[in-house]
């Protein structure tokens, strides 16, 4: 368990500073509805409206075409957002894919929020289990320092949840961040949230055991009764699938960020919740950028021959403005992985008018070769281990695994930003590109 002064010492790198006598954690509304606008909602018994949207993850894909859909696809929801009039928007977590995303992507990003945030609409978030860093400065941080949106996780020095009041609609929002490895459970048995306002709303990036997917590990989750009570809403993040459960929601990506996230081909969106004195009508609302198709080969039983004529087979087809998922996997009975002609399978699916086309690759072969590791000392049975697997390439396979020798917790990174590097080692010494 983390200790309560470490905890507070942490949390408070991520607090907001001051903003003045008797306006301590609020924001205020930087322009006023107009009263027509007002009218009109008094008119339709809503007392007020938020977005409740999360795992953004922009920046997540290497393609520049994915990231570019991802972006597409925040750009959308925020236009959403003023179309639909809500009064400010929450995001719970990773609206970066890293915490020091790639400049380009941030920049589109901004100008779109500023676009949001000068149409008088306020944006809250915490950080996500992707763009947190512990006890350094971020993007997160410069971007909410410059006021841009308002930073939820407030915490007292008797860890009090502090609440971040919307002056113009009175809504109070507390909330809890996420951090990697779910390192953020240990939060929820140390702070206290007491809402007091009118209508209260508790943002959390964690999941919850009672209905978390089966991909959630169930250590990476929480029990339900950790959340603190008395809140009129729960909006969650970090899990990828939407969940409505009573007063809970987890909207999931806006996109994705990964091939399991696109391959899942579910609806992608967020909520937008009109609110009446205590009662929420909450609506998710799609958001759509690209046609998907998935196509999903099993290859077991098969030699490598015939997995190439059944991959070749179901990629001849219409796929006009489709973009492609081809989930290869299985294992094949004989013949070698690298005899299916998956080359010749992405020309197919382009000349048959696809868009794009993203693989995942997991197959195996039956045909391996036993290695026998013998020798007296470690290094051995390491040179015998890398002539038998590398030969002639011996040298420079070495050479490889020592550029790759890394660790995570010397070099203090996060894990997202830990692969990223050991990505850009590893196509940097074949002298390739991103």
């Amino acid at each position: 368990m983390k200790r309560l002064d470490d905890f507070l010492q942490s949390s408070a790198v991520h607090q907001e500073p001051d903003s003045g006598a008797g306006q301590e954690n609020s924001v205020k509304s930087r322009t006023v509805l107009d009263s027509t606008d007002k009218a009109e909602r008094r008119m339709k018994e809503v007392q007020f409206r938020f977005a409740h949207m999360a795992d953004c993850h922009l920046g997540a894909f290497r393609d520049e075409y994915l990231r570019e859909l991802n972006l597409q696809a925040f750009e959308r929801a925020i236009d959403a957002c003023i179309d639909r009039e809500v009064d400010f928007v929450v995001i719970s977590g990773d609206l970066f894919h890293r915490s020091f995303p790639d400049l380009g992507i941030t920049k589109s990003a901004v100008e779109k929020m500023k676009a949001l945030v000068d149409k008088g609409i306020r944006i809250y978030l915490i950080y996500g289990s992707h763009d947190y860093t512990a006890n350094t400065t971020n993007l997160i941080d410069v971007l909410g320092s410059a006021g841009l949106f308002q930073k939820v996780f407030v915490v007292d020095s008797e860890a009090n949840l502090s609440p971040v009041i919307d002056e113009d609609t009175g809504a109070e929002l507390m909330g809890i961040s996420g951090r990697t490895q779910a390192l953020e459970r240990e939060y929820y048995g140390i702070v206290k949230a007491v809402p007091q306002g009118a209508f209260n709303i508790f943002m959390f990036h964690t999941a919850i055991k009672e209905f978390r997917p089966e991909n959630v590990p169930q250590d990476d989750a929480i029990p339900e009764s950790l959340l603190p009570a008395g809140f009129d809403y729960y909006a969650g993040g970090h899990v990828h699938e939407r969940i409505e459960h009573e007063k809970t929601f987890f909207p999931g990506p806006l996109f994705g960020a990964d091939f399991r996230d696109l391959s899942a081909l579910e609806a992608r969106g967020f909520f937008v919740v009109d609110v009446d004195g205590k009662a929420i009508r909450p609506e998710f609302v799609p958001v759509r950028v690209a046609d998907f198709e998935l196509i999903d080969l099993d290859f077991s039983g098969m030699d490598s021959r015939e997995a190439s004529d059944l991959l070749l087979q179901r990629c001849g087809r219409d796929l006009a403005g489709k973009v492609v998922l081809l989930d290869l996997h299985g294992s094949l009975k004989s013949g070698s992985v690298a005899e299916i002609d998956v080359s010749g399978a992405k020309r197919e699916v382009l000349q048959n008018g696809a868009e794009f086309v993203v693989m995942n690759r997991s197959v195996t072969s039956e045909e391996r070769q036993t290695l026998i590791a013998s020798g007296s000392t470690r290094d051995e049975i390491e040179n015998k281990l890398f002539d038998d697997l590398f030969g002639n390439d011996k040298a420079r396979a070495r050479a490889l695994f020592s550029e790759l020798s890394m660790d995570q917790e010397e070099l203090g990174m996060s894990r997202s930003d830990f692969e990223s590097e050991v990505e850009r080692r590893g196509l940097g010494f074949f002298g390739l590109e991103e």
